[in-house]
């Protein structure tokens, strides 16, 4: 997919992500990495283990994954990336709609991410959400489309994707109330 990416768009794949997502959208904090994470400036270290035992966890990203894991982000810069895509300012509302659309239906997968419409604090909501990781870091973010409420939720210590999914709809719910 890389490579598709650097052929279509005449240049080299961290040059297409500074050039249509980081200076577009200010974005301070995120970027790609090759290697270790820990080589970026400021960027958190991950961790396994329990809170008695700790340990590194190193996850080194070859440049060839660099778009499965190579890109790292602040939860600010987080935010102003879901306002970016799904709000807009760096796609047409054609590509927004073909980036949301569902192309595997029992994953509710589509191209930016999963979307399904679910129960958040008692109605039904069209959300859209991204849960990732890359060796002892996780993410997860949701969002609701039509008016833009965003949970977003960044651990470094290996910690349980469904506890922290259990977390994001937790805090989803609260902000409706």
């Amino acid at each position: 997919m890389k490579a598709i990416v650097e052929r279509m768009g005449r240049q080299s794949y961290r040059d297409v992500v500074a050039a249509w997502l980081v200076e577009p959208l200010g974005l301070r904090d995120s970027g790609l990495f090759r290697g270790e994470s820990s080589a970026v400036p400021g960027m958190a270290l991950a961790y396994s283990g329990t809170a008695t035992a700790w340990l590194r966890k190193v996850n080194a990203v070859p440049d060839y994954m660099a778009m499965a894991g190579g890109f790292y982000s602040s939860a600010p810069d987080m935010l102003r990336l879901m306002d970016g895509a799904l709000n807009g300012r760096i796609l047409t509302p054609a590509a927004r709609a073909e980036l949301l659309k569902v192309q595997m239906p029992e994953q509710r997968y589509a191209l930016g991410g999963r979307t399904r419409v679910e129960a958040i604090a008692g109605q039904s909501r069209e959300a859209a959400w991204e849960d990732g990781s890359n060796g002892g870091f996780r993410l997860v973010a949701r969002r609701v489309l039509a008016d833009g409420i965003t949970v977003i939720v960044f651990n470094n210590s290996s910690y349980d994707h469904q506890k922290l999914g259990t977390l994001a709809s937790g805090l989803m719910d609260a902000a409706y109330t």
